[in-house]
C-alpha cells in the first residue's frame, strides 16, 4: 500500500481509538433503547387499548366487508355498464339473470339497450341484488372473501 502525505490535521492513532471507543458507546446505548417491551403490562397506571383492525388485507375482512368492497367498485344498485350492459350492484351479466331471478317481467323492457336495462334494474331491490350475488359468488367462488381476492388479481369477479 502506498501511503501519500501526512496532513497536519490527520487524527494520531491514539484520537483513532477515542472516536471508536466512542462509537462503540454510542452503538450500545442505542441497544439499551431498542430493547423490545416486557410482554405484559407491568404498570397499572398504563391501559392496554384494543383498537379494531382497519383493512390489513384480503383475511381480515367479513364475508359483509369482502361483499361491499366488491360491489362498492361494481357500481350502485342501479348501475348498468354501457358496453356489456352487465346490471346492478352485482354487474350481472347478462342482465336477464339477476331479472330473472327477481322475477321481474322482462317484456315489458327491451334488454338489448342502456336504457331498457337502467329500466328494468331500477326495479329490483338492493336486497334481492345482494342475495343473487351471494349465490353467484357461493357457486363460482366459494366465499365473498375468496371473491374479492379474485377481483384484486384481475379487476373483476
Amino acid at each position: 500500500m502506498i501511503a501519500g502525505p501526512v496532513s497536519a490535521n490527520a487524527p494520531t492513532e491514539h484520537q483513532d481509538e477515542k472516536i471508536i471507543q466512542s462509537i462503540q458507546n454510542i452503538i450500545e446505548n442505542k441497544k439499551e433503547e431498542l430493547k423490545p417491551f416486557p410482554i405484559g403490562n407491568k404498570n397499572p397506571e398504563i391501559r392496554i387499548v384494543k383498537t379494531p383492525r382497519r383493512n390489513l388485507g384480503v383475511f381480515s375482512m367479513s364475508e359483509e366487508e369482502a361483499m361491499n368492497w366488491i360491489i362498492k367498485r361494481e357500481g350502485g344498485a342501479t348501475s348498468v355498464n354501457k358496453s356489456s350492459l352487465a346490471c346492478g350492484a352485482p354487474q350481472s351479466l347478462p342482465c336477464s339473470k339477476l331479472l330473472s331471478y327477481a322475477g321481474v317481467d322482462m317484456t315489458k323492457y327491451n334488454l338489448n339497450t342502456y336504457a331498457g336495462v337502467k329500466a328494468a334494474i331500477s326495479t329490483v331491490p338492493v336486497e334481492v341484488q345482494r342475495a343473487w350475488m351471494l349465490q353467484y359468488i357461493q357457486r363460482r367462488y366459494g366465499t365473498c372473501v375468496k371473491a374479492r381476492q379474485f377481483w384484486i388479481a384481475n379487476g373483476w369477479y
